[in-house]
């Protein structure tokens, strides 16, 4: 990943995801690229959602994930360089276009 989000970065997360959602997608050993590639997913939707909003976007089946939400389809040991991760992530910067 290109930076490394700081602590506060990381607090602003867990605020906006909510511990169970922030639990869900990062898990218990989550990894640095975990944390900073969900930060980048979030920070891509701030611009078109509010923070429930954020959180409602990842429970919201779409047709481009194959009929899942966002959060079935990265699955429960995704890693950021993979398809599913890199599709959720193109989809949040469509909303930005």
């Amino acid at each position: 990943m290109n930076k490394e989000i700081s602590k506060q970065e990381v607090k602003d997360l867990e605020t906006t995801l909510q511990e169970k959602l922030y639990s869900d997608l990062l898990g218990e050993n989550s990894t640095l690229d975990q944390i900073n590639f969900i930060y980048k997913i979030v920070d891509t939707l701030r611009g078109a959602y509010s923070d429930e909003g954020i959180r409602n976007w990842f429970y919201r089946e779409r047709k481009q994930l194959e009929g899942k939400n966002p959060l079935e389809y990265l699955g429960s040991s995704w890693k950021p360089e993979e398809e599913n991760a890199q599709k959720v992530l193109e989809l949040a910067k469509r909303l930005k276009v």
